[in-house]
């Protein structure tokens, strides 16, 4: 079966196309532009994964605090032995 295109040459079973259809072919430069963006992709990648533990291990320590004072207030509050117990249990 030939090839659709005119002056195409089949080398290892892939369509090598010539010289001339690769500066009138729009996808040649559309794949140079999508090539430079997959770059900054590529390596923006990593700072996009470790922003994210950052945020990740922010979230975590706020909600520590942030469970240590309510527990805090809530002893000041309510001052009797069960309370007290369970601080004390806690290391509070």
């Amino acid at each position: 079966m030939r090839s659709s295109r005119v002056g195409s040459v089949k080398r290892g079973g892939a369509d090598l196309a010539s010289k001339e259809d690769e500066h009138t072919d729009p996808r040649v430069s559309l794949a140079a532009g999508r090539t430079h963006f997959a770059m900054y992709r590529t390596q923006l990648a990593p700072d996009r994964t470790t922003l994210a533990w950052i945020r990740t291990a922010l979230t975590f320590a706020t909600f520590g605090f942030g469970m240590v004072g309510f527990f805090r207030a809530l002893r000041q509050r309510n001052n009797n032995p069960v309370t007290t117990r369970l601080h004390e249990g806690a290391g509070m």
